[in-house]
């Protein structure tokens, strides 16, 4: 029989990424599960092996207990921490980042956030949540949890990325061009280039050890130009489908959106005497 999960009425982000957890990473035994919405504080019997409260009903997976009301603590990370516990899941980089910022924001951690007025946070996911409730664009509390569950699996991936652009950029070739510091990487990771850019590298190329392609990219700023770096590329690999960007900031061999570039035959090694070289 399936389970039932319990949440609140009008779930929010901590309501809906508990309930997540346990449909994603719980097992056999919650795969199936389906919602039930009670008011909040309220439940909808006793916790037993087939209705698990989340949010509410102050039990295992509720954090609003007096006892609890002051801890750095939430429902998602209560999950979370009970996965783990349980041996359902092994400690997870990807998932403690978004239980740690589903628990910031529902403890109104954004207030501590730097620039918290600016409003780029609008497109922080819980208030994507709060903005489909309040604009009626879910017919109901088991539409908006399904929405936000679909968000959260992009985000997971988003994360993995994240985390292995990290380790990709670890083992990065560091070195000196006319435009300051570069770094050359060979990863099949995607994330990187723009992750070294942020981490204040003025210049990234970075080349696919599975394809072959070539992607250069320098940082957003007026008086880099990559006009020669392109010209020089278009000379020494000529088969090679080479594309410059009209911003002047890159220069791509391959990309998802044209599977028809043919790749550079150019080592890494070989690429990074040509940036060495280019003014």
């Amino acid at each position: 029989m399936a389970k039932t999960i319990v949440t609140h009425i009008n779930p929010d982000l901590d309501a809906i990424t508990s309930v997540w957890l346990l449909i994603r990473f719980g097992g056999t035994d919650f795969r199936d599960a389906h919602f039930s919405f009670v008011p909040a504080g309220e439940r909808l019997g006793k916790d037993d092996e087939q209705i698990v409260h989340v949010d509410t009903g102050l039990g295992m997976f509720d954090h609003h207990q007096k006892d609890r009301g002051r801890e750095d603590t939430s429902a998602s990370k209560l999950v979370y921490e009970w996965l783990i516990d349980e041996g359902k899941i092994t400690k997870s980089e990807p998932l403690r980042r978004i239980v740690e910022l589903v628990n910031q924001f529902d403890h109104f951690g954004e207030y501590f956030w730097p620039d918290p007025l600016e409003y780029r946070y609008e497109f922080f996911l819980g208030n994507l949540i709060n903005g489909m409730k309040l604009g009626k664009y879910v017919s109901d509390d088991d539409q908006l949890v399904q929405f936000g569950m679909r968000c959260l699996d992009g985000i997971l991936v988003s994360f993995k990325i994240r985390i292995a652009a990290e380790e990709a950029l670890n083992t990065g070739i560091q070195f000196q061009t006319h435009w300051g510091k570069t770094i050359a990487i060979e990863t099949t990771t995607n994330g990187v280039m723009k992750l070294a850019l942020k981490s204040g590298y003025k210049l990234v190329a970075r080349r696919n050890p599975e394809t072959g392609m070539v992607r250069i990219k320098s940082a957003p700023l007026p008086e880099v130009n990559l006009t020669r770096v392109y010209e020089k590329l278009k000379k020494v690999d000529s088969q090679a489908t080479w594309y410059f960007h009209p911003s002047g900031h890159m220069v791509l061999n391959g990309s998802l959106r044209n599977p028809t570039m043919r790749a550079s035959k150019l080592s890494l090694s070989e690429v990074i005497e040509i940036l060495k070289q280019a003014k």
